[in-house]
């Protein structure tokens, strides 16, 4: 929540006069903006062409004064380098130095995903009015996404989307619960780095310590009492005991932060079939999943 919000976004008629809007052009945008884009092509680096949705000049100018007015209210986090002064690739690149693996992802469509609702409610959430938030839409959201060409686009994708936790831990000892506040936010989803080899090798000592270790950082599921019961010479004893901290975890995920879609896939150590660490991403949405598993298979392949 925003303490202090600018006059200009006291009301939607306040907005309007700040950007000298009048009567009948508001009628006009708050109902037919969309009119006042063009499609345009132009090609990506790597091959194929991305889709801009180009305003007209006179609905860019409004954009970028509005632009102006919401750009005081969005502090960027540290993991945020897209479209954000004095950072860049390069500035996300050297924050990933010294890292053993690095996991690149390209989300497509990104601004497409990006509804009018996940904006309007984006901006109520921050303090904004309901009547103001749906003037900010009318004049910055088109087709029922974020057009990639409007100057406002990025700075709102940033504000709705930067609820993405990225949990990565030095070793296991994580009191999950701890991240209950964080894990169940709305418009939140989580990545988290389970540290299989460490946690598989743990749960197979007796030590009080250590137990109430994993008891923290796996509070759900019978976990326990599912490894002591399986052989320990078993040829599968490998498998078995990590499909059972994998669903342990899962678990934990869906319970704490109420993600009812919960995925993971194995990382292998390098030159050995065998698992090094899982990355588990949770959800609430079943699009996530299956982009998710859509880079998995495009992975392995």
């Amino acid at each position: 929540m925003i303490s202090k919000l600018p006059a200009a976004l006291g009301s939607a008629s306040e907005l309007f006069n700040h950007l000298g809007v009048g009567l009948a052009e508001r009628g006009f945008l708050e109902k037919h903006a969309g009119f006042r884009y063009s499609s345009a092509q132009i090609p990506k680096r790597r091959g194929g062409n991305r889709m801009l949705l180009v305003p007209e000049p006179r609905l860019k100018f409004l954009q970028r004064q509005l632009l102006k007015l919401l750009e005081p209210l969005y502090s960027p986090r540290d993991p945020v380098h897209g479209f954000v002064g004095k950072r860049s690739a390069i500035s996300n690149a050297n924050a990933h130095q010294g890292r053993p693996y690095l996991l690149n992802l390209d989300l497509q469509d990104f601004f497409a995903t990006i509804s009018r609702r996940r904006v309007k409610g984006m901006l109520q959430a921050i303090g904004i009015a309901s009547d103001v938030a749906d003037a900010v839409c009318a004049l910055c959201v088109t087709r029922n996404q974020l057009p990639q060409g409007a100057p406002t686009s990025p700075l709102l994708a940033n504000m709705v989307t930067f609820r993405f936790v990225f949990v990565d831990p030095k070793g296991w000892r994580v009191a999950i619960e701890q991240l209950g506040s964080l894990l169940r936010r709305e418009n939140t989803e989580v990545v988290f780095n389970f540290m299989f080899e460490f946690i598989n090798r743990a749960a197979s000592i007796t030590d009080p310590i250590i137990i109430q270790g994993l008891r923290e950082l796996m509070p759900y599921g019978s976990w326990q009492e599912e490894l002591a019961a399986i052989p320990a010479k078993a040829a599968e004893t490998s498998q078995l005991r990590r499909a059972v901290l994998v669903k342990a975890f899962a678990q934990t995920l869906r319970t704490i932060g109420n993600y009812p879609y919960v995925a993971e896939t194995p990382i292998l150590r390098p030159l050995k079939d065998r698992t090094l660490y899982s990355l588990f991403y949770a959800t609430r949405h079943p699009t996530g999943i299956e982009v998710f598993r859509n880079c998995q298979f495009k992975t392995l392949r």
